[in-house]
């Protein structure tokens, strides 16, 4: 008689309402359906279609960023007083109803499934778990917690004796004069700026019944408060450091594959006929600035007519501002999935999003990088550091800068070739296969 197999466990996917937050995780819960996986999922409203496409439900919506916090958010010229103003109203201030949200989702799942195993699969910006697993009160029907797996598709965060605090964008030092400058830095951003959010994020815990919460750096919180964070990339994207947090593991990223609904732009015979090198460019979901990045580069790149120039403008409808000029050597395009484009690509032009980085690297192109908000600084340098790219420390280059670093990506063999051990390396560690065995808790 066979041994019945034992049923995959239910998993309840937490993402923000944010495009670089959710859309890593939906790519991920994508790949767990097609393995068998049951997903109740929450998240934004403009993501439960992409949601349902991919199999999964939606039990829990968010609503989305309000846009006046963006607006006062860019009137905040110090970055690290910027970076203050994210903390609290897109992170801390979201805790207390996301919370709400999970456990609304979690004793639902238990009412339909008393006997059912539930997983939780979140990313480390959605912050509703926090709270569970700081020791606050288990949702109705829950004699213990359910397991927690962390999502963290951004740059790795938590406090090392090598690097200096996330946000200086400052690069590792792991001489003993530069672990004396981190740890002065470290205590300076602890007691400083990070004090008042801290003791915030405390209290607000405190009164969700959080028992377990101990201060800390807040983005030491976030990337270990669970029981395992998968980093999705691989090692050789990030600084060496001697003491990597035991509770993250790097998983890598999701190797692109073949979509049938990859809808191409009636140009895409240009891409594809191999008589022109193609360099593309974009400024992300978020920013729609072209300015600063995108029309620079065009008209850096003006004269080259060895080149195909692709500039995406990351959302559907978008368009150039009225009065630029389009060179003859370049298309532009509202929106196109990354990957579609970039396993042509031998150049990418980039604002330093994590997300855009991640879809170069897993392509095996290398980068012109250019960023000053948010962590781009920070993922600029590790990109720079890997030697994947070349990292022009500015949101918003000449079209001098644009032209001599895409000249030297082109021109210099040793940043493809980067690229490229980048890729085989992301590929070995197949992070599907590590993503899985994290959620059934290493018993794969």
């Amino acid at each position: 008689m066979a041994t019945p197999t034992k049923q995959k466990p239910w998993l309840l996917v937490c993402a923000s309402p944010a495009a670089g937050h959710a859309n890593p995780v939906i790519n991920i819960t994508a790949a767990l359906v097609e393995r068998g996986y049951k997903v109740a999922f929450i998240t934004g409203k403009e993501f439960e279609d992409s949601v349902r496409k991919i199999g999964a439900d939606v039990i829990g919506t968010l609503p989305p960023y309000e846009e006046e916090l963006f607006k006062l958010k860019l009137e905040i010229p110090d970055p690290i007083a910027q970076l203050q103003f994210d903390m609290r109203n897109f992170f801390i201030n979201r805790i207390q109803p996301r919370k709400e949200a999970l456990y609304t989702a979690l004793e639902q799942m238990r009412s339909q499934a008393p006997e059912r195993e539930i997983v939780i699969v979140t990313e480390s910006w959605y912050m509703g778990t926090l709270p569970l697993y700081l020791g606050a009160p288990l949702p109705k029907g829950f004699s213990e917690r359910p397991r927690i797996v962390n999502i963290h598709a951004a740059a790795y965060m938590f406090t090392s004796v090598d690097t200096a605090p996330f946000g200086l964008a400052l690069p590792p030092d792991s001489s003993e004069e530069g672990r004396v400058r981190n740890k002065t830095l470290h205590e300076q951003m602890l007691n400083g700026p990070w004090k008042e959010l801290i003791a915030e994020q405390g209290a607000l815990l405190a009164g969700l019944g959080a028992t377990d919460y101990e201060p800390a750096m807040l983005f030491d919180t976030w990337t270990t408060a669970a029981d395992v964070t998968l980093q999705t990339s691989p090692p050789g994207l990030e600084y060496v450091i001697s003491d990597p947090h035991p509770k993250i593991k790097f998983v890598g990223a999701l190797v692109p594959k073949e979509r049938q609904d990859n809808a191409v732009p009636d140009f895409w015979s240009e891409v594809t006929r191999g008589d022109k090198k193609v360099v593309v460019v974009t400024q992300g979901t978020v920013d729609e600035n072209f300015e600063q990045l995108i029309i620079p580069t065009l008209e850096a790149l003006a004269d080259r007519d060895d080149l195909l120039v692709m500039a995406i403008l990351g959302k559907k409808g978008a368009a150039l501002q009225a009065g630029v000029k389009v060179p003859a050597n370049a298309r532009i395009v509202d929106y196109l999935r990354y990957d579609t484009i970039l396993a042509h690509a031998s150049a990418f032009v980039t604002n330093a999003g994590y997300g855009g980085v991640i879809h170069g690297m897993v392509n095996g192109v290398p980068m012109v990088l250019s960023g000053a908000s948010e962590d781009k600084p920070e993922v600029a340098n590790r990109a720079e550091y890997a030697g994947i790219g070349i990292n022009l420390k500015t949101g918003s280059p000449t079209r001098e800068q644009v032209s001599e670093a895409v000249g030297k990506i082109l021109s210099e063999t040793t940043y493809q070739a980067r690229a490229t051990k980048l890729k085989d390396e992301n590929e070995q560690l197949k992070a599907i296969d590590k993503i899985e065995e994290a959620i059934l808790g290493g018993q794969h």
